[in-house]
């Protein structure tokens, strides 16, 4: 399992009827994706050599609506000074929804638009950069790790500990 950022998050189109009139706007939403990874051949994980075969990976974007955004393509791993990366290349499956009958700039409720959108499916290319979850945890945890230190000694206590009495 990885997580990957886009390099480039792809436009989508929203309509609204808020005024009464059907209007668009543009969306760029920035999602993170969690990837789920196919090896076709056995691969170790953990001693990771520096390049790594290519990957089947499937994704959703941790946002809502997550089926409205799947993906799916190749990914081939490197190991740079032990951080795990995985370029990914593959297919968005955009589902978007479009009036059927309606027109931009025609008059319309916002009721009346809602009962008028259909889906639409658009396909493009994403692109993004993979890691593990594994490594991910490890970057938090040491940039949060040592964020107080001690007066009497100078030394991070690296989490914070209560005890009661």
């Amino acid at each position: 399992m990885s997580l990957g950022l886009p390099l480039k998050t792809a436009t989508q189109l929203k309509y609204n009827a808020s005024d009464g009139t059907v209007r668009t706007t543009k969306s760029n939403p920035e999602n993170v994706y969690v990837f789920f990874d196919f090896f076709p051949r056995k691969v170790d994980l953990v001693k990771s050599p520096p390049v790594r075969w290519p990957s089947l990976s499937l994704g959703i974007p941790l946002a809502n609506q997550p089926f409205n955004r799947a993906t799916a393509g190749l990914s081939v791993g490197f190991n740079i000074w032990g951080l795990r990366i995985a370029p990914f290349a593959g297919v968005l499956f955009l589902r978007e929804f479009r009036p059927n009958t309606l027109g931009v700039g025609a008059k319309a409720t916002s009721s009346q638009l809602q009962s008028d959108l259909v889906p639409h499916h658009n396909y493009r290319l994403l692109v993004t950069l993979n890691f593990s979850v594994k490594d991910a945890a490890k970057l938090v945890k040491s940039s949060t790790g040592n964020k107080t230190a001690d007066p009497a000694t100078g030394k991070g206590s690296g989490g914070s500990k209560s005890t009661s009495q």
